[in-house]
C-alpha cells in the first residue's frame, strides 16, 4: 500500500489497542514525518484518511485528536473493548479451572505427580541422536518432499512388526500421526458429522473428548465403574441414541487405570455389531503392564473391522517426540488420507526414519525392558508410601493397578482444594474434576503419576502429600 495508508494503519492499530486513547492529542505532522522518515505532506494525507474513517478530528490550536466516540462497528467486529482490552470470546469446548489439566502446561514444581508421564531422564538420547544423524546423512529427495500421508514405508513396516509381536495386531493399515489425539480427531471427523451421537467414557481423557466434540456431534457419556466401561449402561444409551462412534480406553482406563475384562469387551463388540457403530480404541501405554501379560487389544480380534486402534510413542519414548500411530481396517484409509492432506499433509519424515532405525536396531525393546522394570518398582514404592500414610490414620483408598503409570486414589476430601494446597508445597496433582465428562457429585479422587520420579522423590513427595492430608483432617 502507499506510504500514507501504511501510516494511517499504524496509527489506527495504536488507537484500537489502547496505546493512544480517546481525547489524546497526536504528535505533530512534522514530528510524525521525522519518525516515519517521509515527507510532511504524506503524513497529512494519512491524517485526512483517518479523519475520513472517523478515528481522529482536527481541533484549532490542538492539532489532531483521537475522537471520543470510536467507530463502534469496527470494534464490534474485532471484539475490542473501548479501553483496548480484548473481550472474552467463549469457545465451544473451553473449560475454566484454577487447576491446570494434565495435558496442559503448568508451573514447574518440585514433584509433578499429575500425569502418567515417562521419566525422560531415562531415555537414551545419545543412542537416538545417532539414529537422527544417520537419517539426515542418508536422506534422499523423497524424504525431503511431500510423501505418503500415512507415513514413510520404513516406519510403517517397523510399527507393523512391533504391533504384531508386542500387541498381537496384524493385517492392518498403519497410519502415522503427530499424536494419538490427532488420530482421534481424524477418525472422529471421518465417522461423525454435526448432530450425530458419539459415546464416550463418563470419566475420561478430555483432549480426546474435545477432539470428538469438535465435529459438532452430541456426546453420550457412558458410566465407568470398578470394571471399566459399563456395557449395561452402554446398551441403555444405545436404545435412546443412535451412537455412531464409541471412544474407549480398555487396557488402562483413563484415569482410573481399571482394565476392561474379556467378557465386557466381547459384550461391547457385540453391541457394536448389533447397533452398527465403530470403536476407537486408545491404547496409550500398552507395554507398561506389570502383574502379567496385558490383554491383547480389541483390534487384535476384530473380524468385522469395527475397531480403530490408536496409540503413540509419548509414553514409550517422551512426549515431545510427537509420533502417534493408528492400525486401521483398510476401508478407512482413503478417507483418512484425504483428511490428513487438508490438515497438515504428513508428519516429520526425518523423525519417522530415525524412530524406525532405532526400532530396527533394538533400541525400543531395550528401553521398554529397562523402564518397565523401573516403573513397576516405582509403582510399588508409591503404594508402600500410601500404605504408610494409611497406617498413620489417613483415610485413603486405592487399588494397586496391574499396569499403567498412575494410581487412582480416593483422598476423602475435596480434590480441587487438595490440588491447590499441594501446589503451594511444590506438588502438582490432578483432581478428578478435570476428567469428568458428565455431571458428577463425587470429587475426592486424585491421579498420582509415579513413572516420572525416582524412588526417593516419590517417598519425599508422598510424605508432603501426607502432611497436607493430615492438616486437612485436623
Amino acid at each position: 500500500p502507499p506510504a500514507y495508508l501504511q501510516i494511517a494503519s499504524a496509527v489506527r492499530e495504536a488507537i484500537e489497542r489502547g496505546r493512544i486513547v480517546s481525547g489524546e492529542r497526536l504528535p505533530s505532522c512534522r514530528r510524525l514525518a521525522e519518525d516515519f522518515g517521509v515527507h510532511r505532506h504524506t503524513v497529512m494525507a494519512s491524517m485526512n484518511e483517518l479523519k475520513a474513517q472517523g478515528w481522529i478530528e482536527s481541533r484549532e490550536r490542538s492539532g489532531y485528536v483521537v475522537v471520543g466516540d470510536l467507530p463502534a462497528k469496527y470494534f464490534a467486529s474485532r471484539r475490542y473493548a473501548s479501553d483496548g482490552a480484548v473481550q472474552e470470546i467463549r469457545l465451544p469446548f473451553a473449560r475454566n479451572s484454577d487447576v491446570a489439566p494434565p495435558h496442559e502446561p503448568g508451573p514447574r514444581l518440585t514433584f509433578d505427580l499429575s500425569t502418567g508421564r515417562p521419566d525422560v531422564r531415562l531415555f537414551p538420547i545419545a543412542e537416538f541422536r545417532s539414529c537422527v544423524s544417520d537419517s539426515l546423512r542418508t536422506v534422499d529427495d523423497d524424504l525431503m518432499g511431500y510423501g505418503d500421508p500415512r507415513g514413510t514405508p520404513r516406519i510403517r513396516q517397523a510399527l507393523a512388526n512391533h504391533l504384531r509381536s508386542a500387541r498381537g495386531i496384524t493385517d492392518r493399515d498403519i497410519f502415522v500421526t503427530n499424536s494419538s489425539v490427532e488420530g482421534i480427531f481424524l477418525l472422529a471427523h471421518l465417522f461423525l458429522k454435526h448432530g450425530d451421537c458419539a459415546g464416550i467414557e463418563g470419566i475420561g481423557f478430555r483432549p480426546a473428548v474435545d477432539a470428538i466434540r469438535s465435529t459438532g456431534a452430541a456426546l453420550v457419556p457412558v458410566s465407568v465403574g470398578p470394571a471399566g466401561l459399563d456395557p449395561d449402561d452402554l446398551e441403555r444409551k444405545l436404545r435412546k441414541s443412535k451412537i455412531k462412534l464409541l471412544y474407549l480406553t480398555p487396557l488402562h482406563q483413563y484415569p482410573t487405570t481399571v482394565t476392561l475384562g474379556i467378557e465386557n469387551r466381547k459384550r461391547i463388540y457385540a453391541l457394536a455389531q448389533k447397533y452398527g457403530f465403530a470403536i476407537v480404541e486408545d491404547d496409550y501405554d500398552h507395554e507398561y503392564h506389570y502383574a502379567s501379560q496385558p490383554l491383547e487389544p480389541m483390534a487384535a480380534a476384530d473380524p468385522r473391522g469395527l475397531v480403530m486402534y490408536v496409540s503413540s510413542f509419548s509414553k514409550m519414548l517422551f512426549p515431545a517426540i510427537r509420533v502417534g500411530f493408528m492400525a486401521l481396517p483398510n476401508y478407512v484409509s482413503t478417507g483418512l488420507q484425504h483428511l490428513r492432506r487438508m490438515i497438515n499433509r504428513q508428519s516429520n519424515t526425518i523423525i519417522q526414519e530415525a524412530v524406525a532405525r532405532w526400532m530396527e536396531e533394538g533400541g525400543l525393546k531395550r528401553h521398554l525392558s529397562k523402564t518397565r522394570r523401573l516403573y513397576a518398582r516405582r509403582r510399588d514404592v508409591l503404594c508402600h508410601t500410601i500404605e504408610s500414610l494409611r497406617a498413620d490414620g489417613l483415610d485413603l483408598e486405592y487399588k494397586t493397578p496391574g499396569g499403567g503409570m498412575t494410581l487412582w486414589v480416593n483422598v476423602h476430601t475435596d480434590s480441587n482444594d487438595l490440588a491447590r494446597a499441594a501446589a503451594l508445597r511444590g506438588i502438582r496433582l490432578t483432581p478428578d474434576a478435570v476428567s469428568y465428562c458428565e455431571p458428577y457429585a463425587e470429587k475426592s479422587h486424585v491421579r498420582l503419576g509415579f513413572a516420572a520420579h525416582d524412588e526417593d522423590e516419590l517417598r519425599r513427595g508422598g510424605r508432603i502429600l501426607g502432611e497436607l492430608l493430615q492438616e486437612d483432617a485436623e
